[in-house]
């Protein structure tokens, strides 16, 4: 009860502890500052990676590979006045590489045109930007931006260069010119349309995607259909007037009203759906094939009857610019027909669409690094054999947490195995063990990063900076080149970065790969191994090094090995041993206590002699 007066006040408390933990020096206030701002580098940098990537979509690498283009059509014009396809007779399909080779297929009396519907409806549009070569649909506030792909440019690799690409199969102008003639033709050849339906049915337009290169980038493109449906939406309008100008126009590339006239009103589109529905019935076309065919006589039932008016209004002639031009305006009054319209559409590793595996990616690289980062918090720094050497230090201190990384993965990897992560297959082994890889490679920087700091509570804060660098700019959510362009420049710097190829092309290229096989997958693996090696490499030696001098400060006070040299010239039984960084290694702990108190004596002096310089200025 006496010293009742003397217990201090919680005021009291709170405010030594505040100045002691906070403000007491330099080094606390740094400390202090640092935790202050852990919560607005991860949230500032986080918002600002990720504030909206969609503006960026024009970057997606996307394409149209169009094996189709181009076509050397030779056939026997019906006059002077009418030299289109359409009218054209003794049609023939000629191999040829280039125009001119095309036009010397043409025997007397004979058209050779290098052509094709399909290269015609992508070139021809205002969607198509000539001088880029590539094709930009604006859908709401993103843009689609899809590069123009013909002839040997098709012949890219890897097959998945473009995350995205909407596929033309070679010949597929042949079957649909032949149907364009004959549903114009009076007298109908039903054996080729059922003919060249079937090859179409068989060999369809179709959209690929993949979700290897980025899960959200390959969600967006198929389990939210809204980019294929866009596209198709505002593509289909203005395509089908381009299909028509190839078969209707002449050489030089003008085109007659009263061809394209007397072609429009020669279809007649409710026949044709009969037609086609009669076909399904009989089982010579499937349901899907009837359907699609359906639905591009519907299209073309509904501009039937302005189409005439718009291309050529009061003119009998017109050029091919001036053709587009007004089949482009044309397009802006019917996109609401493009809905009736699908292209099928194909994503590989779609099997494996699951958020929990796609962002499970990041999450598990999150894991590993976190799991890395506490046993810096669990483990210490001290040495506890005697003489040991920092190099001896470093890589004990190591092999500690690695042993603990590969327990942490080991565990975590099979808990994902109770959720179903292990549908992927056999390549889920493969990915434990890049796993493993991940996990020591983090154990690396992070144990060396704490080891070489001489302040513990600093390294982690270092790795802690890092890990945010990671997950702004490490490829976890979208890809860097859809972000501002500091974080693009840091992803290189980011190991989440070629970590998650590495998960990816395990997931989604080897669990499911196309028809070249595994070869490429395999090849990008060793790559992105390949250039982790580098982290190994740097941060080793950081490890060393920054241990080396941490060593040297705690036997001698400095890691000035100037100073070291010169503390050792005073002591007269060690001043005769060479100058050199392995009689340092093996001094015993008595000379090193003699050496850090000269040192200390030595450092005292400077100071002294500092602040008398100060005070007679």
């Amino acid at each position: 009860m006496d010293n009742k007066d003397k217990l201090p006040t919680f005021k009291k408390i709170f405010k030594k502890e505040w100045q002691e933990q906070t403000v007491k020096n330099k080094k606390r206030i740094i400390k202090f500052v640092a935790i202050c701002i852990v919560p607005f580098l991860y949230g500032f940098f986080c918002v600002w990676a990720f504030w909206n990537p969609f503006l960026k979509t024009d970057q997606i690498p996307m394409a149209i590979v169009n094996r189709d283009a181009n076509l050397c059509v030779v056939y026997k014009p019906k006059s002077v006045d009418d030299q289109s396809i359409a009218n054209g007779t003794d049609i023939q399909y000629v191999n040829a590489t280039d125009e001119a080779s095309c036009v010397a297929a043409a025997k007397q009396g004979k058209i050779a045109r290098f052509t094709s519907v399909s290269d015609n409806a992508v070139t021809g549009p205002s969607y198509y930007d000539k001088e880029h070569n590539n094709v930009k649909i604006n859908v709401s506030t993103i843009t689609l931006k899809l590069d123009y792909l013909k002839n040997k440019d098709t012949n890219f690799n890897p097959i998945d260069k473009y995350w995205v690409q909407l596929r033309i199969p070679e010949n597929y102008s042949v079957h649909l010119i032949n149907i364009l003639k004959n549903i114009a033709n009076p007298v109908f050849d039903h054996d080729q349309f059922l003919t060249d339906v079937r090859w179409m049915g068989n060999n369809p337009i179709n959209l690929w995607a993949t979700y290897k290169q980025n899960f959200l980038i390959g969600y967006f493109a198929t389990t939210f259909t809204n980019l294929r449906e866009s596209f198709v939406r505002e593509a289909v309008p203005q395509l089908i007037l381009p299909m028509l100008y190839t078969i209707l126009s002449n050489p030089d590339g003008t085109v007659n009203r009263t061809t394209y006239n007397d072609y429009v009103q020669s279809i007649k589109t409710d026949n044709l759906i009969n037609e086609t529905n009669n076909l399904v019935n009989q089982g010579e076309l499937t349901s899907a094939q009837g359907k699609i065919i359906i639905s591009l006589l519907k299209v073309f039932g509904l501009v039937k009857g302005p189409i005439v008016q718009f291309i050529f209004g009061s003119e009998n002639v017109v050029s091919k610019d001036q053709y587009f031009t007004n089949s482009d305006e044309l397009g802006k009054h019917l996109k609401d027909v493009g809905s009736i319209i699908d292209i099928p559409y194909k994503v590989q590793g779609y099997q494996y669409n699951k958020y929990g595996i796609g962002l499970g990616e990041l999450f598990m690289l999150i894991g590993v690094w976190v799991g890395a980062l506490t046993q810096t918090f669990v483990y210490d720094r001290k040495g506890r054999t005697k003489y040991t050497l920092s190099y001896q230090h470093y890589f004990s201190k190591l092999l500690l947490m690695l042993c603990t990384s590969w327990i942490q993965v080991t565990v975590m990897m099979l808990s994902l195995l109770i959720l179903g992560f292990g549908q992927i297959g056999p390549a889920y082994a493969l990915l434990w063990l890049w796993m493993l890889f991940l996990g020591s490679l983090f154990n690396i920087i992070i144990c060396s990063i704490w080891l070489a700091i001489p302040d513990e509570m600093l390294g982690r804060f270092i790795a802690v900076i890092y890990l945010i660098i990671n997950l702004s700019a490490g490829w976890g959510t979208f890809p860097s080149f859809m972000q501002n362009k500091f974080f693009d420049v840091l992803s290189y710097i980011s190991p989440f970065r070629y970590g998650l190829h590495n998960i990816g092309t395990i997931i989604y290229g080897l669990s499911s790969p196309t028809s070249i096989g595994i070869g490429q997958y395999q090849t990008e693996i060793v790559k992105n191994m390949g250039i982790l090696f580098i982290w190994v490499i740097v941060f080793v030696i950081i490890g060393l090094v920054g241990t080396y001098y941490r060593f040297l400060k705690i036997k001698y006070g400095t890691i000035k090995i100037k100073v070291i040299y010169q503390a050792m010239n005073n002591i007269d039984h060690i001043k005769d041993y060479g100058k050199t960084i392995s009689t340092l290694t093996y001094l015993t702990p008595e000379e090193q206590i003699l050496i850090k108190t000269e040192v200390s004596v030595q450092l005292l002096a400077k100071q002294t002699e500092k602040k008398l310089k100060k005070q007679h200025k």
